[in-house]
């Protein structure tokens, strides 16, 4: 009491000796009073500290009420902040002991590494500060009368000297290891300090402190003065588009130093390939009659120009079976879905970040951003370069040499391209929200990379059927005029020709490397395009030859190892359509059987 009243008498005192000019030694009495003024301060404040530290909440109250009808208070708010250990002690202000972990650095760095530790140790810090700021709120709230401003106070200090400072010290080592080990960082500092800032403004609320919404307008304030410098102007994503293109190049480089000197990705391979690919097909047409004809070239590109147009979303099982298929490395691809994979979980965990750290109205445009790394990154420089290769690989090979290898990234193009267009249309396009512009321009960009594909995996397949049947025509021609016409009584050791042999070896290399390539409808619409071709150069074929009696026997036996072939790729209709070969075959042999009736 005495010194409340004290501080009263005091106060009028240096309110009267302003007013007092004029009289004698007034400088003198005020001065006198001002020096009084700052001792009692020093003494109340005295008073304060020893209260704080004995947890007197009491005498804390008492002496906080004096000064501030004293002088505002504005001192003993001072003394309350810089009281406690987090602003006195340095070691506490910034800490970097726990992040001197080199082990701690090579995870956060690596695109497969957790950020585990990382979150751990901020997560320790945000739970400190929280619990701080909690048990002072309650102190402050019995202590001083305007309890939201010494709580602004103390949380801007809490912000600018305990948060800001370790959170500029994590991310100034996080820049120095690496950009992934900086987003890593970014991102997790920027959720848990959003974390503790959400819970707080919980807390506020739900103690009825900040009825004004002045703590939690600080509070916002604040957790963005330490964030915008890193994320305004572009500066964030800069960071993000330059960490994808890394891990990108990370995981591709052996793809890409493998494959890179093999093509010039342009359009004048395909004009090449057009060439030489008519030059190829009139060589098969020259050889076929006009049924056959009709079969390759008029009804073929209609029902092949329809095998990859289920190479979009439907085809939604094609990279579990690539994944099991081992000989699907024998051809050039040495890159494959599990790498994809990788690389597009990698630009998902890009996307998340994004979403969390950039303005929600930069976020279409960086979706825009997204969209063309994937179709550049992965869709132009993997997937349609692989098929470019194919084309290539088919537009070098003879007649007399046929591998169809090539057919082979076909299946493995559609798997990566169900994997890049399912990331595109369930991640990035969501992005887009209602900028119509932006989402037409997603759907363009999409549509014009598959449609390239399907063209480019369309020329592969038409280019397989062509091979095929130039290679089939190739080792027809090599036919002998005597395996069907010899005169001798030999039909006791008659057995397929060698022309029979190599076409069946060949028919069964095409089964075997469609069934790695191609699967369901598309599989069958490709065999049953080159069995029925294949059948009607055989009807051409048996045109050229005379057959005698003995050779249809021959003749008999070549078509039934034919047949049996045809059987082994399981489509019933083109089974049946083989017929024809054995009415042609029989036409022989009854021939053949009716000479030894008139014999006998």
């Amino acid at each position: 009491m005495e010194r409340r009243r004290c501080a009263n008498v005091t106060r009028q005192l240096q309110i009267l000796a302003k007013k007092i000019d004029k009289v004698e030694n007034a400088e003198n009495a005020r001065n006198g009073i001002d020096k009084f003024a700052e001792k009692l301060e020093r003494d109340l404040l005295t008073d304060f500290d020893n209260a704080y530290r004995s947890a007197d909440l009491a005498a804390m109250k008492d002496s906080a009420d004096i000064l501030t009808d004293f002088n505002g208070g504005g001192s003993v708010i001072q003394m309350f902040v810089n009281q406690h250990d987090y602003f006195i002690v340095q070691e506490k202000l910034v800490n970097t002991d726990t992040l001197q972990n080199e082990e701690l650095w090579i995870k956060l760095s690596d695109p497969d590494g957790d950020s585990k530790e990382l979150e751990d140790i901020m997560q320790t810090l945000i739970d400190e500060i929280e619990q701080v700021i909690v048990t002072e709120m309650e102190i402050i709230k019995k202590v001083f009368r305007n309890s939201v401003a010494i709580l602004k106070v103390f949380l801007q200090r809490v912000f600018a000297q305990r948060i800001q400072q370790q959170v500029e010290a994590c991310l100034m080592i996080a820049e120095e290891k690496s950009t992934l080990a900086y987003m890593r960082s970014l991102h997790i500092c920027y959720s848990k300090v959003g974390a503790l800032t959400k819970s707080l403004k919980d807390v506020f609320a739900t103690q009825s402190i900040d009825n004004e919404g002045e703590l939690t307008a600080l509070l916002d304030q604040n957790f963005a003065d330490i964030f915008v410098p890193y994320i305004e102007s572009g500066r964030y994503f800069e960071a993000e588009v330059k960490n994808l293109n890394q891990i990108i190049t990370f995981v591709l480089g052996k793809f890409s130093e493998l494959h890179s000197h093999k093509l010039v990705r342009d359009h004048s391979i395909l004009s090449r390939f057009t060439s030489s690919n008519e030059h190829n097909k009139e060589a098969t047409r020259d050889s076929q009659t006009s049924s056959s004809n009709t079969s390759v070239s008029e009804k073929g590109q209609g029902r092949i120009g329809q095998l990859m147009r289920a190479v979009r979303l439907e085809r939604s099982n094609s990279h579990h079976k690539l994944a099991e298929d081992d000989e699907s490395e024998e051809y050039g691809p040495d890159i494959n879905l599990e790498q994809i994979q990788k690389i597009l979980s990698y630009a998902a965990e890009s996307i998340k970040r994004d979403l969390e750290l950039a303005d929600s109205k930069e976020i279409p445009n960086d979706a825009k951003t997204f969209l063309h790394l994937l179709l550049d990154g992965l869709g132009r420089d993997v997937a349609e370069m692989l098929l470019d290769e194919s084309i290539a690989s088919s537009n070098n090979q003879e007649a007399k040499s046929v591998d169809l290898g090539f057919l082979k990234a076909i299946r493995q193009v559609s798997g990566f391209i169900f994997l890049i267009s399912s990331m595109i249309h369930t991640v990035i396009a969501p992005m887009l929200s209602n900028n119509a512009v932006l989402k037409g321009h997603t759907i363009n960009s999409l549509n014009a990379f598959l449609e390239r594909c399907e063209t480019k995996m369309n020329t592969i397949i038409q280019s397989a059927i062509d091979l095929c049947l130039a290679r089939i025509t190739y080792l027809l021609n090599k036919q002998k005029k005597k395996d069907y016409a010899f005169k001798s009584g030999s039909e006791e050791s008659v057995s397929t020709t060698q022309t029979c042999i190599e076409v069946g070896h060949f028919l069964g290399h095409i089964h075997s490397v469609a069934t790695i390539s191609l699967d369901g409808r598309n599989l069958e619409l490709f065999l049953h395009e080159v069995g029925t071709s294949f059948k009607g150069l055989m009807l051409d074929h048996y045109k050229k030859f005379n057959v005698s009696a003995p050779g249809a026997l021959v003749l008999s036996k070549d078509v039934q190892e034919y047949q049996m072939e045809i059987d082994e790729w399981n489509i019933s209709e083109l089974s049946e359509e083989f017929g024809v070969l054995h009415s042609v075959a029989n036409l022989f042999t009854a021939q053949y059987v009716l000479q030894w009736v008139v014999f006998f």
